[in-house]
């Protein structure tokens, strides 16, 4: 057992195995919802209003979107981020809208910019 060379190599390598999953664990907990101010709150209350008419959403006030302008939006077309493009009016936006934020909640990305499609001017 003297000359065994097993637990040279396998403490080691437990060691690193150990701290790489703590390191993936920790990455996809990191995710913090979005501070609502009142866009965001906005947001919220323009999807409640349709809830009647079209598909029932119901985001709470962890939710990851955070409303940008047209000015912000041509900043970050230039830098990495999420955009969603919604329509209040349109079921496929507003089944997309819930199913996107699950997604992401469940992930390390920390937010989705959000702009609705009226917003957008000819510029963009």
């Amino acid at each position: 057992m003297k000359n065994s060379k097993f637990w040279i190599w396998f403490i080691p390598l437990l060691l690193i195995a150990t701290v790489g999953i703590f390191c993936l664990l920790k990455k996809n907990t990191n995710n913090t919802p979005v501070n609502n101010t009142n866009n965001q709150v906005n947001l919220i209350e323009e999807y409640k209003n349709g809830n009647s008419d079209y598909y029932e959403v119901n985001l709470n006030d962890s939710h990851v979107y955070k409303n940008v302008t047209n000015d912000e939006l041509k900043e970050l077309l230039d830098k990495d981020g999420l955009i969603f493009i919604g329509d209040t009016n349109s079921n496929v936006a507003r089944k997309n809208l819930v199913v996107l934020n699950n997604i992401v909640l469940s992930t390390s990305i920390p937010q989705v910019y959000y702009i609705n499609k009226n917003d957008i001017n000819d510029e963009l």
